[in-house]
């Protein structure tokens, strides 16, 4: 028989691996990867266990944070490169839909990748934090909503072209 999990009277009942007994589930605590939900030590034994073991938690709560700093660091930048995108796209989507101009579903990731980070109007290096997508001919003057329409920018170079048109050449 499995010590996991039983239930006796409708009332769920886990092993204990610190005690090593059946004890009621409210006195263990919620583990999302954990058996069942719920950490394998009851809350007394865990802080038993925690209490015996401060030093080497530590140890190995440190070494954690500076093992895991670099890559966290480089998943949150990703991740908030990445809702930025998409709020950007969204955004100009939607303003493209009120105006009643031509629409097509435009992945700013594709254009970022497309332009690379070379701004169009001044052909400089973009910061990542300075980016911009600008409508080369704004909605005002007739532009869609097409990747072929859009460009990567400064932001500064974007506010200072405003709705103008620039022509090349």
């Amino acid at each position: 028989m499995s010590r996991d999990k039983i239930i006796i009277h409708d009332e769920s009942y886990l092993w204990c691996n610190g005690c090593e007994q059946y004890k009621h589930v409210t006195c263990f605590a919620h583990k999302i990867d954990g058996p069942h939900g719920y950490n394998s030590r009851c809350k007394k034994c865990r802080k038993e266990y925690n209490d015996r073991h401060k030093e080497q938690i530590k140890v190995y709560q440190t070494q954690y944070d500076i093992d895991s700093k670099d890559s966290k660091k480089e998943y949150y930048y990703v991740r908030f490169e990445q809702k930025r995108f998409d709020y950007m796209q969204t955004s100009a989507y939607n303003k493209a839909v009120k105006l009643g101009v031509k629409v097509e579903f435009v992945n700013y990731r594709e254009i970022f990748e497309r332009d690379g980070l070379t701004c169009y109007l001044c052909e400089q290096y973009i910061d990542p934090n300075d980016i911009s997508f600008d409508h080369v001919i704004p909605f005002s003057k007739g532009g869609n909503h097409t990747k072929s329409n859009i460009k990567i920018c400064h932001l500064s170079c974007n506010k200072l072209k405003g709705s103008d048109i620039l022509w090349e050449g």
